[in-house]
């Protein structure tokens, strides 16, 4: 289980980032309300995870806290 990222953010779109953490790629989903708080392109960040696995993909999601991350769970 992935539970925590930390990175350069490569880029930024509504709805994802892409985070490039030790040279790989990472595409995490965030709300609009974490997209907001986020700094540019190019930026460090960390963030805590939730992996949500289905039959035929692999989503991960991506929070500022662990208290936003606690409550999607909910």
């Amino acid at each position: 289980m992935i539970s925590h990222l930390a990175g350069k953010i490569v880029l930024k779109k509504q709805g994802f980032i892409i985070l490039s953490v030790a040279g790989v790629g990472y595409e995490v989903f965030v709300s609009v309300k974490t997209a907001e708080s986020l700094p540019e392109a190019n930026s460090d960040l960390s963030l805590f995870c939730y992996l949500d696995v289905g039959e035929r993909s692999l989503k991960l999601f991506g929070f500022l806290t662990y208290s936003e991350l606690e409550l999607f769970k909910i």
